[in-house]
This record gives structure tokens, sequence and C-alpha cells, in this order.
């Protein structure tokens, strides 16, 4: 093997010891090669070029690498090394002034690169030259003193890196840009698979994704590191586990992303990082509310998805609730799914007795959190109660740790719970609460509280519907590319929901394919054309069999997520599992556990328009009967049933269903008139006429303003009654 030319003074000098530890030379124009491989000569270029100054004295060179010879001897060795280093580096570049000796040459180290970027705070560019380990597997036989440096080297450079990734990754997170923390967060953890922090960041980068999935496996994986290496998880690292184990996937998009397609948070990132930055000020100690607004198919379901996802998998406590059509005209509809949620939580037991009957008022399944009778309260009185109620939960929740609610559609909710929830937040100051609501730009979606910050989404550029139709693949040629984005952008307005209708309709119609990670257009003028054409989700529905559109009409006419079993019932159709599959294939509906619902309420509509009136009715009158066939105590359930058999014009069904819910609500000791028990099942905050004249139609041993508890004390005698009071 023959010695490596000696160094020309133009060519560059790159020293590399993150790694794999080596010299590399290379001539203008010309690839690196190397010309110093692992040894002491290397040693003591690396000591050296780590030096305060460049330089060290040779009595110390000599302890650091040759402390196991005689110092005569150990003196010679030092000699011949620089003498070998000057042959390849050329004279100068090693400097001898008395007992020091000195590096005067031109090089870059990679240490110092490093080291000089994390005292920048460039943290992306430190750990993007953190390639390994500070001289990982180096061996100097004999030099001990150079090995312990190495380490202690070694620990703080893992250190630095540690910091910045950690730093690097929770940005990325903070910005939506879930790909690159994951990337960065499996590196930091390969480095050091011992260090459980390491573990903990990935697992949140995971979380935060909303690939819990991988986050489970990771977990597992986790365990059983640990169990092999006999070690107990520190606290931390368990409850890291456990929220891997336990999150579900936040309630699905239904703005810019389902079936097929996934698509990364795209043209959101200012508004994402906005949101996290709030939360974090939320949990130093102020009440934050964010109203975000978009037209339908912007994406606001998708960016408050996404920041609830990020905020649960770092440990923060928050809960989702969403406002459905179906329940716009039932007065409290939201306010009890709210304290549906929130009563459940760990805090929540300490509000006052009076506090708990309202809230029981308000959502009557919590009467097994709490040990209080339901508030008997009616009218404005009713309405005082339960803010201070509200308000009581919500300040007893904070005040055991930050909270994050977050409330999607608020455009659905009924005027009651928003005239509640903006009485109840308006009295909050100083509580650790972050209130994020969004709704369609339409005067009754916001609260408007005095502390409230709008967030006005717009639809997506050019540029960056190409950024979200290159998520999924790259396209083939680039001026074709630019046309049919532009085309993309022109007839989809930006709107990510038909960005992605587009791209589904363009593959059924063999328009469009993807072949692994690139898009394949097999007829570009055809492509185009049907791009242009508009009404892309219409032209989607019109292809549906007979059986799949009536599974779409009845979702769309329910407003609000319904169970496979009444769907089933409702349309007299077996085996409905596979067709609700197909649909959520095509987009066209999201399933919700054992539930499902149109994927985008602008689907809904224009299946509604697609579809004769005369359908709708039938399809009310389906549901409606569907519900009172089953045998269910749920008064909401009844209320549902109610609302669409009155929309099919079936009186004597409503009436049938009413008295069921009256013998219900006596059995469980309430006492309200029977006025106020009709004016719930239609959904009145105050009476109505029509609460009246349902009321009126009640057998005649309801018809009692002061009821008797007919149920424990036998059938009340009216012989006498010369008057029935409603």
């Amino acid at each position: 093997m023959t010695d490596p030319e000696p160094v020309e003074p133009e060519n560059t000098v790159r020293l590399i010891t993150l790694g794999s530890a080596k010299l590399l030379a290379a001539a203008p124009g010309t690839a690196p090669s190397t010309i110093l491989r692992p040894g002491k000569p290397l040693a003591l270029l690396i000591y050296l070029a780590a030096s305060p100054a460049k330089s060290a004295s040779r009595e110390h060179l000599i302890n650091l690498l040759w402390a196991d010879v005689e110092p005569e001897r150990g003196l010679r060795t030092l000699r011949q090394t620089i003498f070998q280093l000057r042959q390849l580096l050329g004279e100068s570049a090693i400097q001898g002034t008395g007992r020091e000796l000195c590096l005067d040459l031109a090089i870059h180290f990679d240490r110092n690169e490093f080291l000089e970027a994390i005292a920048a705070g460039n943290h992306d560019l430190a750990v993007s030259l953190y390639t390994g380990r500070f001289l990982s597997d180096f061996g100097v036989p004999g030099g001990a003193e150079f090995e312990h440096w190495g380490d202690r080297e070694r620990d703080r450079l893992q250190a630095a890196y540690v910091r910045a990734a950690e730093s690097v990754i929770r940005y990325r997170l903070d910005h939506a840009q879930h790909d690159a923390a994951i990337r960065e967060a499996r590196r930091l953890r390969d480095f050091d698979r011992d260090r459980e922090a390491s573990w903990r960041i990935l697992l949140e980068s995971l979380t935060s994704s909303g690939d819990h999935v991988s986050a489970l496996a990771e977990a597992e994986e986790l365990e059983n590191f640990l169990a092999v290496e006999d070690r107990e998880a520190e606290s931390l690292t368990r409850s890291a586990i456990a929220r891997a184990r336990r999150l579900q996937a936040a309630p699905k998009s239904d703005d810019s992303s389902s079936g097929r397609f996934i698509a990364d948070l795209t043209g959101r990132d200012r508004e994402f990082a906005r949101l996290t930055a709030l939360w974090a000020k939320v949990k130093q100690g102020s009440f934050r509310h964010v109203h975000i607004t978009a037209p339908p198919g912007i994406g606001k379901t998708r960016l408050l998805r996404d920041v609830f996802t990020r905020l649960r998998a770092s440990g923060g406590r928050a809960i989702w609730i969403s406002a459905f059509a179906g329940d716009r005209n039932l007065a409290y509809a939201l306010a009890s799914d709210i304290v549906g949620k929130a009563g459940t939580l760990s805090g929540a037991s300490g509000i006052s007795t009076a506090a708990a009957s309202s809230i029981i008022a308000l959502n009557p399944k919590l009467s097994s959190s709490f040990a209080a009778p339901p508030g008997r309260a009616e009218g404005e009185e009713a309405f005082r109660r339960r803010v201070h109620a509200v308000t009581e939960l919500f300040e007893a929740l904070a005040d055991e740790t930050p909270i994050a609610v977050f409330i999607d559609d608020m455009h659905w909710s009924d005027t009651t719970s928003r005239q509640l929830l903006k009485s109840a937040f308006s009295r909050i100051d100083g509580c650790r609460i972050f209130l994020v609501t969004s709704a369609r730009t339409v005067p009754d979606g916001s609260l408007n509280l005095p502390v409230t910050e709008s967030i006005t989404l717009n639809p997506l550029d050019e540029d960056q519907v190409a950024q979200l139709v290159s998520c999924f693949g790259s396209l083939p040629d680039r001026d074709f590319g630019s046309v049919f984005i532009h085309a993309l952008h022109e007839h989809s307005g930006g709107s990510p929901l038909l960005v992605l209708e587009n791209l589904h309709l363009a593959i059924e119609r063999g328009l469009l394919d993807l072949n692994g990670t690139q898009w394949v257009m097999p007829q570009p003028s055809g492509l185009i054309e049907a791009i242009s054409r508009g009404d892309v989700m219409e032209q989607r529905l019109r292809k549906l069999s007979d059986r799949l559109f009536r599974i779409l009409l009845l979702l769309a006419i329910a407003e609000e997520p319904v169970t496979t079993s009444l769907i089933t019932a409702a349309l007299g159709t077996d085996n409905i599992e596979s067709d609700l599959m197909t649909l959520e294939l095509q987009a066209l509906a999201a399933s919700e556990g054992n539930s499902w619902r149109c994927a985008h309420d602008s689907i809904a509509d224009a299946v509604l328009r697609l579809a004769p009136s005369h359908d709708h009715t039938a399809m009310h009158s389906a549901i409606g009967i569907a519900l009172t066939e089953n045998e269910s105590q749920d008064l909401k359930q009844m209320r549902v049933a109610i609302r669409h058999l009155m929309a099919a014009g079936r009186t004597a069904d409503v009436e049938s269903v009413f008295t069921k819910s009256v013998n219900i609500s006596r059995k469980s000791g309430d006492t309200r008139s029977n006025i106020q028990l009709a004016a719930g099942m239609l959904g009145e905050a105050q009476p109505s006429d029509a609460a009246r004249k349902l009321a009126a139609t009640l057998p005649l041993r309801h018809r009692f303003e002061r009821w008797t508890p007919w149920h424990t004390a036998g059938v009340v005698s009216v012989v006498g009654v010369t008057a029935i009071i409603m």
C-alpha cells in the first residue's frame, strides 16, 4: 500500500470525528479522499485541532498518547509522528515553539463546526452536522489519557446534540412538520437507546402525527427493551407508554383528508404554531380563547384536530366536542355534550353540590359521577344556575391542571348553549383554560368573548395546492404538472377538500393513478377537461349505485353520527357494513367508532340537493320509526326520533314517543310539568304553543300540573276532577 500524496496548499482538508474518524483532502473540483485513518498521528492532529489556540505542550502530548513508554522513547515517537504529519500536510502545518506545538493549517473540523452552530443557536445546522458520536470506536493503545479525554468530549458533544435535537423536534411538532419530527426523533433514539427521554420524544412525535399504530409498536419495543435490561421504567416513561396505549385517534378530519388520501397539514403551519404557542402561555396561568373561521372545506377541522392531537401527545389534557346540525334546534344540546366530557375528568368532583345538581340537569348521564339530585329550576333561573355551574366546573378542572377545550363546527350549536358558554367563559379570568372554537364564516358561530383572538383560514394558493398533491406523489412532467396544478387550484378555489375530491374523481375515471410515489396521467387532456367541468361532488355522487346513495342520504338526513344497527333498521337492509366501508374508501362517509356520518358537510349538502323532497320525507320517517322500535330508555334518542317523525308528518308516532318519554321521566323522579317535559323533548328552552299542544295529547293519568308518583303509589283516581290543568 503506497503512502498518500502530500496535501497541496490549495487543497481542502477536512477532519472528521463525528461517527467515523478520518482526515480527508480534495483538490479543487474533485471528490475528497481519505489521507489519514485512525491511529496516533490522527489522534495527535485531532487533539491539537480541538485544543484552545490549537496548541499543547510536548510533555502533555507524550502523557496523552505515550504514557506507557519511557519518557525518552515517548519524545522520539512524538518527533516521528510530527515528521509524518508534516510530510503529509506540509512543513508549516505543525509549528514548534520551545516546549509548545501548534497546528497552523486551514482545516475544516466537524467537531468545531458543530460547537459553533450550538453556540450560535443554529440547532438545525448542529443536528445535521452531528453524524455520530465523537471518535466512536476510536482506540489508541497506550493512550489512556487520550481515551479519557475522548470520553469526556464524547459525553459533552452528545449532551449538546440531545439538547439541539429536542429543540428541533419540538419546533417541528409545534409547526405541524410531523414527518421531519419523527425522522429526527428516531435518529435521536437510535443514537442512545439507553436514554429513556429519547424514546419518550419519539412516542410524542408519533402520537402527535396521529400514527397511533406506530406509537403503540414503539411503546411495546421500549417495554421489551427495559425488560431485557432488567430496568424499571422512569415515571415519565410509564406515562408516555400509557398515553400511547390509550390515545385514540382524534376525531377524523372532514376538511382535508379522508379515504385513501391522508394529507399532511398543508399551508397552516403559521396558525398551528400560533395555537401551540398560546397553549404554552395557558400553562403558565392565563385563559385564552381562539376562534377559527373558514368557508366549508378550507381546513378548519383538520387544523383543530392536529393541534388537539399535538397537545394530548405532549401530555396535555384536552377534550374534543363537535356540534352537529341535527342538534342546532335543541336547547342546551352542545352544553350537555361539553359537560358530559368535562364532568368525568379528574378534578370535577371538587364542585359544589348546587353546581353538581345543575350539571346533572344539563346531562343526566352524570348522575353516576356526582352525589347530588338533578336541578329542578326552569326558565331563566335554570339558565342562571347552569352558567354558574359550568364556570365552577371548568375553574375546578383548571385548578388541578391546564385543560384545552376544542369545540368544532360552532355554527351548528344551539342558541341557548352559545349564550351559556359565552356567559360562563366571560367570567373566567386567570385560569389555565385554552378554549378553541371553529365555525364557518357566519354571524352565529363565535362566542365573541372579550379576550377572543380570531384566526381566519384562507384558501390554499397555487404553490400550496402543489404541496398538497405532492404529499402523495411527485408529478412526472414539470410542464404538464404546472398546467395540472393550475387547473386544480382554479376549479377548487384553493379548497383542500375539493382538491382531494378532484383527485378521487380522476382516479375513479381512470384519468389519474398513483404508482408508488409518483402520479401517472394516462390521458392528460381528459384529466384537465374533467377538472374543468366543476361540480365534482355531484359528479361523483351520480356514479353511485342506488343502494350506496340511499345510505348517504340517510347520513345526510340524520345530521349527526348514526350507528350501523340504526342504518340497517332504517333501510331494512342486511350486510350494510361492506357498503359503509366502500363509501369510506371513496371518501364519502366517515366512521367514528360504530357510528357513521357523511365525510363532510359539503358532501351531505350535495346529497340533499340531488335527492327529491319526497325522498327526504321518506328517510325522516324511516329514521324516526327505527328509533321508536329501539327499546332504549335514552331520552336524547327519543328527542331525535321526535324531530324526524315531525319532519315526516307522523303526528301519532310523535305523541306515542312523547308519552313513553314522560313515563321514563316520571319513573326517574322528574317532577317538571308536562308542558316543561314537552318543551324539553322539542328542544325548547322555554315552552311554546307546540309544547302545550304536545302535552295535551298525553293520556288522562298524566294530566296533572302537580304530579303524583303513580308508579309507587298505584293508579291515581281521577273521580270528581272537574278541571284538568295543563
